[in-house]
């Protein structure tokens, strides 16, 4: 079980690279693995509990944006519900059909040989969005064709090394959708995926909350992946509205010849 110092230093990981395009759960295999946190009895719980303070920064940082669609909705326009809808499809029949496998396999801390591929088939997307800022953007709404298709780059980020919000926000700009709507949308997309998550995981280890003494680290990680998270959503918006998506292939990419080496591929 971890102690506060490694929960605390965990959210920090987890905030700062679940909005930031480079894989949150990848560096927190990574850093589980850099300081030796051993993780025995929680397992990928110590993910979704982190992945529940990010969850919260994203509904306090885009709190008048759900406002504003909730009073869409309520006016009768369910188009961007429909959307997030068809979007949300493929990640969930994956995760529900293919949960434990999934768990069992790419949550090894062991088990670290497939991050130099994840890493480099990201910062290869990511990548491709330098030339599409280039070109204007053609729409200024998620269509449901585009939103399944999001939907599908959003299964790859099951994958540690391949970044959720980084796959979303790429293919939405490389179908031409404006940067601006892609960046909201993806946000938007997370919070359905994370309630879900987060929900689930506490349901199947509520025997790890009751202990107090064992819970309480979860909860500092929890508050300080809030936090961080808040901050960096900031971030990454303007470097988005900047047109510097792209720069964080360079270091995915990196990190793709340092893992490959390290791991002997």
């Amino acid at each position: 079980m971890i102690n506060y110092f490694e929960a605390i230093i965990l959210g920090i990981i987890q905030g700062i690279t679940e909005f930031l395009p480079i894989s949150s759960s990848g560096h927190l295999i990574l850093g589980r693995t850099f300081f030796e946190i051993d993780s025995s009895g929680t397992g990928s719980f110590i993910e979704v509990f982190l992945h529940g303070g990010t969850l919260l920064s994203i509904l306090f940082f885009w709190k008048k944006d759900l406002l504003d669609s909730f009073k869409t909705i309520a006016k009768g326009d369910f188009k961007l519900l429909y959307s997030i809808i068809i979007a949300t499809i493929p990640a969930a029949i994956i995760g529900l059909f293919f949960k434990n496998k999934i768990n069992n396999y790419f949550f090894d801390i062991n088990n670290t040989v497939y991050l130099p591929f994840s890493y480099l088939i990201l910062s290869v997307v990511l990548f491709l969005t330098k030339y599409k800022f280039k070109n204007h953007d053609n729409y200024n709404k998620v269509i449901y064709q585009f939103a399944f298709i999001i939907g599908l780059a959003q299964c790859f980020a099951i994958i540690p090394g391949i970044s959720r919000s980084g796959m979303t926000i790429s293919i939405a700009i490389l179908l031409g959708i404006n940067k601006k709507i892609a960046t909201k949308f993806s946000f938007l997309l997370a919070i359905p995926i994370l309630t879900f998550s987060f929900f689930d995981s506490i349901k199947e280890n509520f025997s790890i909350l009751i202990h107090v003494s064992s819970s309480l680290p979860l909860f500092f990680g929890f508050i300080s992946s809030f936090l961080t998270g808040y901050f960096v959503i900031a971030v990454l918006v303007k470097m988005i509205e900047q047109k510097r998506l792209w720069y964080f292939s360079i270091y995915c990419f990196l990190l793709s010849i340092m893992l490959g080496y390290y791991n002997g591929v």
